[in-house]
């Protein structure tokens, strides 16, 4: 169970700043965007939606995993995250599919 608890910890951990930065990458391209009176250049529901999910999916697991003691509400949420590798392994990879969508949009800009 310690394993299983450090891992979950962890990979919540890294998923929260993974996600934190694709959040803040997509807020200051659309600054600057605004800023030269452009769109942005690609559809933006994709990345809303991939944002709110990460926040649903997340968010009970942040709040109960990282940098808590053990108690049972940590237990619970850490065999609940086992079960949910696959679901954030997904939400994992489409971020990384957002942000080599956004570097491809971004080098082909011209501002």
């Amino acid at each position: 169970m310690k394993d299983a608890n450090e891992n979950s910890e962890a990979q919540v951990g890294g998923l929260v700043r993974e996600f934190t930065a694709f959040h803040q990458c997509l807020i200051e391209l659309d600054d600057l965007m605004r800023e030269y009176r452009k769109p942005l250049p690609f559809p933006f529901d994709d990345f809303r939606d991939t944002i709110e999910r990460c926040e649903k999916s997340i968010k009970p697991y942040a709040e109960n995993l990282i940098d808590k003691k053990m108690n049972l509400s940590k237990m619970v949420y850490t065999i609940k995250y086992m079960g949910k590798e696959k679901e954030i392994d997904g939400l994992r990879k489409q971020i990384s599919g957002h942000y080599q969508a956004l570097q491809m949009c971004i080098s082909f800009l011209q501002l």
